[in-house]
C-alpha cells in the first residue's frame, strides 16, 4: 500500500505511524450523529486494541459509503457499521437487509462487480470478473457441470481478512485465494455448478445454500440514499498510487 508514497499533503495523516491491519471485531469508529462520518484512523474499542477492520466492516463501509442503503428508505448511518454480521448477508432479507437479495445466475448472468458473498464468518466483495468469471466456457456438457473447479474462477475478491500475514483490505485473485477457504471455495463452486446446469437447460437457478450466499443490492430508488463519508476521504482520493 505505501510502496512509493513518499509525503502526504498538508492535514492528511501519515498512516505508517499506526497502519491498519485485520482485527476481528473491529471497526472504523463513527458517532450517533447522523452526519457522522467513518474514520478508520481512531480505534473504535470494538475488535482488539490494534487499529484495523474485519470484513463485515469493510462491507458495510463499501455499501453506506456508496449511498447504498441496506433497507428500503432507511437512511444510511455511520454507526450501522455496528449492527451487521458477516452470518446476516447469508439471508440478508430475512435479517433487515432487504435492500439485498441472492443472485439468481441464469444462461447470460453469473457474478458481477459489487455482489457480496458470505459463508458462516466471513464476508467479501467481488471486485472485479473478467468474461468467464466462473470458468465455464470449457465445459461441453452439463455432465460436465460437476466437474467445475475454483482453479478456473476469473474474478477478482476485495476483502478484509487475516490472509497474508492479517494485512488486513486486501485484493485476491479468487483462484488464489480459494486455496487457503474451505466454505468459501465449496460455496462457490457450488454457485458455479448452478449456473452451468443453467446454461444446458436454459433456466435460472437461486440457489438457497446454508453454507454460502450470493447477494446483489437492489438498486432500486428506495433502496438508494445520501452516502456516509469517509473520514480524511480528500486525502485518500488524492493518492494516485492507491488506485488500480
Amino acid at each position: 500500500y505505501y510502496k512509493n508514497v513518499n509525503n502526504y499533503e498538508t492535514n492528511c495523516l501519515n498512516p505508517r505511524g499506526s497502519p491498519m491491519i485485520y482485527d476481528y471485531g473491529g471497526k472504523p469508529y463513527a458517532t450517533t450523529s447522523l452526519s457522522s462520518p467513518l474514520s478508520f484512523f481512531k480505534n473504535a474499542g470494538s475488535g482488539t486494541e490494534a487499529l484495523g477492520v474485519d470484513c463485515s466492516g469493510l462491507v458495510y463501509t463499501a455499501l453506506s459509503t456508496a449511498g447504498l442503503r441496506v433497507a428500503p428508505r432507511k437512511n444510511n448511518k455511520a454507526t450501522g457499521v455496528y449492527g451487521i454480521s458477516a452470518k446476516m448477508y447469508l439471508d440478508p432479507e430475512q435479517n433487515g437487509l432487504s435492500c439485498l437479495q441472492k443472485v439468481s445466475v441464469n444462461p447470460k448472468e453469473t457474478l458481477r462487480p459489487g455482489d457480496i458473498v458470505a459463508v458462516p464468518g466471513h464476508v467479501l466483495m467481488i471486485d472485479s470478473t473478467g468474461s468467464d468469471p466462473f470458468g465455464l466456457n470449457g465445459v461441453s456438457s452439463a455432465s460436465g457441470c460437476s466437474s467445475i473447479s475454483f482453479k478456473n474462477f476469473d474474478f477478482v475478491v476485495a476483502q478484509s481478512s487475516p490472509s497474508k500475514a492479517g494485512v488486513g483490505i486486501n485484493r485476491y485473485e479468487a483462484r488464489d485465494y480459494l486455496r487457503e477457504s474451505v466454505k468459501m471455495k465449496e460455496g462457490l463452486e457450488k454457485y458455479a455448478y448452478y449456473a452451468c446446469l443453467a446454461r444446458f437447460d436454459s433456466k435460472s437457478y437461486t440457489p438457497n445454500l446454508e453454507a454460502a450466499s450470493v447477494v446483489r443490492h437492489k438498486m432500486t430508488s428506495e433502496c438508494l440514499g445520501a452516502r456516509v463519508k469517509l473520514e480524511q476521504e480528500s486525502c485518500i482520493q488524492s493518492c494516485p498510487q492507491l488506485k488500480k
